[in-house]
């Protein structure tokens, strides 16, 4: 759900400027010398750090890739790690029981998905085969009319697909280079770059807090922070929305009342303006503008990454051209700030891979049903993120982050 925080985005909407040279927007109601009074932004001492690529990771990256082009091995028989896809139906004394039957359902064998006793049975049967397994619902099944009770699926097998083996062939086939060597090579330098990024970020994020934490503000205009407010506020309840949750129900969740989190919202709101300001302030200070060059190299760069080919439908996926001159803003206001700064760049080190916890023994909590199928609801730290149309989320030193929805939506059984 999150989207690329505004303050990474370069300067697009002066691109169509006629003159050669050109200054930069405000957008800051107020001049910016008179809200904040700069402290240091030269000079800082910033460190890189960025982690090191193992090859437990280029594994995993590479199992990741098998895992998601698995590939349709025709007849079976269903083996250990597939994914079958089946009808089933449910009947317990002879009789169908809601939320006991389900149609496509694409089961990975060995995932703990259904009841002790459902997955073994569709393990070794082929496509086309229909069977029935005997199965027994735990005694602490959550559906009281279901536990402890025998019941009989009827399972038919549609189709079935497995992870494929990493082979020269695979590599072939699949990849743009030749040998198993090379495409780890690749994954190797790709996860690299992700690294790097990584830690361009953070470097970012250092530098801005570092200027951010020495500068001192009068009070920020309303005309200012409000419409940031707002903006959190109907973030926050389409973030809702998207689960099916009423704001009120989805704030309770997490312990706010609507009147508590109007006031955390408010905190949010001031905290991205004094970062507008404070990057205008730095804008201002360097008498910055922009040439038609550069912000037509950053345009065109842009509407790559957001797939549009007219500034217009540039302006809509960012939500307005106000949404771009802040763009404009933080991106230069930060380039100063790194362009003069002394940093040292380092690799972490590597630290041994951290065992995998025990799976939680939940499995007998779950229905062989389609409703048992569903997903737990993920913990909400998007509801944390900004919403896509403020500027500087990522790089927002003092800013409140909205409520986080607990994970507590529990996996339902069936009926």
């Amino acid at each position: 759900m999150k989207k690329t925080a505004l303050v990474t985005i370069p300067a697009l909407c002066l691109a169509l400027s006629t003159t050669a040279l050109a200054d930069i927007p405000s957008i800051t109601s107020v001049p910016a010398s008179d809200i904040v009074t700069l402290g240091e932004y030269k000079g800082l001492e910033l460190e890189k750090t960025v982690e090191p690529v193992t090859e437990e990771m280029i594994d995993a990256h590479i199992d990741e890739v098998l895992e998601s082009n698995k590939e349709d091995v025709g007849d079976g028989p269903v083996a250990e790690g597939d994914v079958a896809t089946i009808d089933f139906e449910g009947k317990k004394d002879g009789e169908a029981f809601e939320g006991g039957t389900s149609e496509d359902y694409p089961l990975e064998i060995g995932s703990g998905t259904f009841i002790p006793g459902f997955e073994d049975g569709v393990v070794g049967m082929k496509k086309g085969e229909t069977k029935d397994i005997n199965v027994t619902f735990p005694e602490e099944y959550g559906n009281a009319d279901l536990a402890g009770q025998d019941a009989v699926f009827t399972v038919t097998v549609k189709t079935i697909e497995r992870k494929p083996e990493l082979t020269e062939e695979w590599v072939q086939k699949n990849t743009d280079v030749d040998t198993i060597d090379a495409y780890r090579a690749q994954v190797r330098e790709e996860l690299e770059g992700e690294a790097d990024a990584a830690a361009d970020q953070a470097l970012r994020q250092q530098a801005f807090q570092k200027v951010f934490d020495t500068c001192t503000f009068e009070e920020i205009p309303k005309e200012d922070s409000d419409p940031l407010k707002e903006s959190q506020i109907e973030y926050v309840k389409t973030y809702a929305s998207y689960f099916g949750m009423e704001f009120e129900d989805f704030l309770s969740a997490q312990g706010y009342t609507e009147e508590s989190f109007e006031e955390e919202a408010a905190e949010y709101g001031e905290n991205q303006a004094k970062v507008l300001y404070v990057c205008q302030a730095i804008v201002d200070a360097e008498n910055i503008t922009i040439t038609d060059e550069e912000a037509e190299q950053l345009m065109a760069d842009y509407m790559v990454q957001y797939g549009v080919d007219t500034l217009e439908a540039l302006r809509e996926a960012v939500n307005g051209e106000t949404e771009v001159d802040k763009a404009v803003i933080t991106e230069k206001a930060l380039q100063i700030v790194l362009d003069n700064a002394e940093i040292t760049e380092t690799v972490a080190e590597e630290t041994p891979a951290e065992e995998a916890a025990p799976a939680e023994e939940e499995a007998a909590e779950e229905a062989p049903a389609e409703e048992a199928a569903a997903e737990e609801a993920p913990t909400e730290e998007a509801a944390a993120e900004e919403a896509p149309a403020e500027a500087a989320a990522e790089e927002t030193p003092a800013a409140e982050e909205a409520p986080a929805e607990e994970a507590a939506a529990e996996e339902t059984p069936a009926e």
